[in-house]
């Protein structure tokens, strides 16, 4: 699943300071919005299943949620329809997060601005 950029999103979650591409894998920002919910702070952010993916629920295939980390924070889950936004700029990374080339990149994904000699090494995701 994706996460979508929302109209109302008020804080852009980044990868955690040591996080490196090369060896933990893309991670994108996580545009959220801060609000309540039953009386206690919550974080919402939006999730849009490709082809695929909803093929797959649809099949019966359940929704797995992953918390990177030892604790899992109390969370909820439910369907709701919300505005897309475009991908502003800040929110595009500069460069290739796999090497140090400053290549053409390409959007193979939101935010992904893998340059295109990696992309060719690691296939189109």
């Amino acid at each position: 699943m994706k996460p979508v950029i929302f109209k109302g999103y008020d804080v852009a979650l980044n990868a955690p300071k040591d996080w490196k591409p090369s060896r933990d894998g893309s991670c994108s920002a996580l545009c959220i919005r801060r609000t309540e919910y039953g009386g206690h702070p919550a974080m919402l952010s939006y999730w849009k299943p490709d082809a695929d993916e909803l093929r797959a629920l649809n099949e019966g295939y359940s929704v797995c949620l992953g918390i990177v980390g030892q604790g899992h924070p109390p969370v909820f889950m439910m369907v709701q329809r919300v505005e897309e936004h475009e991908i502003p700029d800040n929110l595009i990374p500069k460069g290739c997060p796999y090497c140090t080339s400053d290549n053409e990149a390409i959007r193979s994904t939101y935010y992904d601005q893998t340059c295109k000699g990696c992309v060719k090494r690691m296939g189109e995701p």
